[in-house]
């Protein structure tokens, strides 16, 4: 059995009643916890019935069985472990967390936004491109225990999104870390901050991970996540998955919606799932859509291809290519407009133009200079 709340074991089962008996007031008392204290993740395990024939509520369910499913059930570790956990929260100040303020510098690092299809968990995004995480960690009043709680901060907002007594089917977060352009290596003060990270996490967001993927990654990282990854358990391990830059917007699209998306992947609240298009449009090779307009009606386009990129022309046409008649046909898809501007070679390209005539709009997709690769490219045009 999973050990998830509707998928218990008898032995399982046993376990977390014996958990929850063990957690009373004088246990919380022998260890200095208020009742401040024991509020996690919005679940009050302060009020866990006393009388062991009353339920527990969904959240106080989802919340013991973390624990327990982070310690195999064996239920003198997984009651150190909750107990260690809201020690440390306690101590570091998570609650403050909340309203706490950090370097400008660290708004580019990261944010949480939108969540994974199917499991509805919220996502997590860091950028670990475009900076000197050595030089920054360096600076006065930047040190590494800054980004650790500016880390915790990050993960305490998806956390936040989560609604354990009303969804506790929704009880876990979706991480991605993206290393485009990072100038880290594996060593330095960031390798550091990242195990302090990676322990921080094992010890105090048990089964809080639906999965991480990490994505743009060069080939310098390789060592060092397999370095890093070491200190997580093996249950979180199996939920990682790198991803090369010429992959990375596909592997994403295979998780979230585009309308989840951060701009910078693809997303945008123009695409709709029924509005988007997927074609591989393959080497040596073009493909155009062809759109009807009439005077006036403004055409939205959006492109973004799985992770390399694609040549990219819009624009307008009073008729179709000669010899075209239908402009959904297969030979409509091969015919190049006549007056097309140059092509942008781009992996995320968005615009909007309004129809001079009655006549067709053209998005012409040109994979024509790779010689071996085909693109995966996924495209909307609406006209409006």
């Amino acid at each position: 059995m999973s050990g998830f709340p509707n998928d218990l074991s008898a032995d399982q089962r046993a376990s977390l009643d014996t958990l929850r008996a063990a957690l009373t007031p004088a246990h919380w008392a022998e260890h200095g916890l208020a009742a401040a204290d024991l509020v996690l993740w919005r679940v009050d395990l302060g009020a866990i019935p006393s009388d062991a024939a009353a339920a527990l509520s969904p959240g106080q369910t989802v919340v013991l069985l973390k624990f327990l499913r982070a310690r195999n059930f064996v239920v003198a570790d997984a009651l150190a472990m909750l107990t260690a956990c809201l020690k440390w929260r306690r101590d570091f100040g998570v609650a403050a967390l909340a309203d706490a303020t950090f370097p400008a510098s660290y708004a580019a690092l990261g944010d949480v936004h939108g969540r994974e299809r199917a499991s509805r968990c919220p996502v997590t995004y860091n950028y670990y491109g475009g900076f000197d995480a050595d030089k920054m960690l360096a600076e006065e009043g930047n040190g590494p225990e800054v980004f650790l709680r500016w880390r915790v901060q990050l993960m305490e907002r998806a956390m936040a999104l989560l609604d354990l007594e009303r969804e506790p089917g929704v009880e876990a977060v979706m991480q991605v870390h993206d290393y485009a352009g990072a100038s880290m290596r594996p060593a330095g003060a960031m390798r550091a901050v990242t195990k302090q990270v990676i322990a921080t996490f094992a010890d105090n967001y048990p089964e809080c991970l639906s999965r991480k993927l990490f994505v743009n990654v060069p080939k310098v990282m390789e060592s060092l996540f397999a370095a890093v990854s070491i200190f997580s358990p093996e249950r979180t391990r199996a939920k990682f998955r790198m991803v090369g830059a010429g992959s990375t917007r596909a592997a994403l699209w295979q998780w979230i919606d585009a309308t989840e998306l951060p701009e910078r992947y693809g997303g945008s609240a123009l695409v709709v799932p029924n509005d988007t298009k997927w074609i591989a449009v393959g080497a040596r090779s073009a493909f155009t859509v062809w759109t009807p307009v009439t005077k006036g009606q403004t055409v939205h386009y959006h492109v973004a291809t799985g992770g390399l990129d694609v040549g990219v022309a819009f624009g307008f046409a009073a008729s179709l290519p000669k010899g075209v008649t239908d402009p959904a046909s297969e030979a409509a898809t091969k015919a190049k407009p006549e007056d097309a501007p140059k092509v942008q070679r781009v992996e995320v390209h968005a615009g909007s133009a309004v129809a001079p005539n009655d006549g067709f709009a053209y998005l012409y997709l040109d994979n024509s200079y790779s010689l071996l690769t085909s693109k995966d490219v996924r495209f909307v045009v609406k006209a409006v």
